[in-house]
């Protein structure tokens, strides 16, 4: 098996994790009987803001659900990718916290850490990938924060 294939492997199994996080999550948050919404309110809004903020700086044609880059990508590094390398993943982080925090249930944290188990995969793989298709990666990311400005 080469590179490429384990490569592709591993890509299906963290975007399947992501997804299948997101959705046991959202399963519950729905069946949960104890849903205050409020709740959702300062995380949600702050992760679909930057949802937001992130499409207004690297439009769709230029990201994929995996983690290789497109073919043609370029390198963004303007607006939020001015403060973190994962906005994208910083907002989908934010908008499931509020569903957590909204209509907290047990599965629905499984299903927030199984994400992140997902989102955290996809992150190491992206940040290789970028290394070795973009040269400048390496010095943006001396520069910048992964997910939280200031921490990591």
């Amino acid at each position: 098996m080469n590179r490429n294939s384990k490569q592709n492997g591993s890509q299906t199994v963290l975007v399947i994790l992501q997804f299948a996080g997101i959705l046991v999550q959202l399963t519950a948050w729905f069946f949960s009987d104890t849903k205050q919404l409020w709740w959702m309110a300062i995380p949600g809004g702050a992760g679909t803001g930057l949802l937001l903020f992130t499409l207004w700086f690297n439009r769709p044609g230029n990201f994929a659900i995996r983690p290789t880059p497109r073919q043609g990508a370029q390198l963004v590094t303007t607006g939020p990718y001015g403060l973190i390398r994962h906005p994208m993943y910083a907002a989908s982080f934010l908008i499931m916290l509020g569903f957590l925090v909204s209509g907290f249930t047990i599965a629905g944290l499984l299903g927030y850490l199984v994400m992140a188990g997902g989102l955290f995969g996809k992150m190491k793989l992206e940040e290789e990938l970028l290394m070795e298709t973009f040269p400048d990666y390496k010095d943006y990311r001396k520069s910048t924060a992964g997910l939280i400005p200031g921490i990591w």
